[in-house]
């Protein structure tokens, strides 16, 4: 999984800059598992998905643009739990990588 390292701006000059993080936004209709969820909470969310487009620029930056074709999620907890069996120890059966 690659970890995302947010944007930093100083809003006012000698200010503490601010992070920000990349965001998406999901209708509920989309994506009822969010219904329950809490803001400030860490999930999990599987997504397939399909590259719609890519914008490069000088310098290595750009952008890409994403279809979220399947959406599936759940609580940090909930796949720890999933994972591990008090006696065994992690499930080893999953051999892929997971990925967001």
């Amino acid at each position: 999984m690659s970890k995302i390292k947010p944007k930093q701006f100083g809003r006012i000059e000698n200010s503490k800059p601010e992070k920000y993080y990349p965001t998406f936004n999901i209708s509920l209709k989309d994506f009822p598992d969010a219904k329950d969820w809490k803001v400030g909470e860490k999930y999990v969310i599987e997504m397939t998905v399909r590259q719609s487009s890519m914008s490069q620029r000088k310098g290595g930056e750009g952008d890409v643009s994403f279809e979220i074709l399947e959406i599936e999620g759940e609580s940090e907890e909930e796949e720890v739990e999933e994972g591990e069996n008090e006696e065994t120890g992690p499930d080893e059966s999953e051999s892929y990588p997971r990925s967001m």
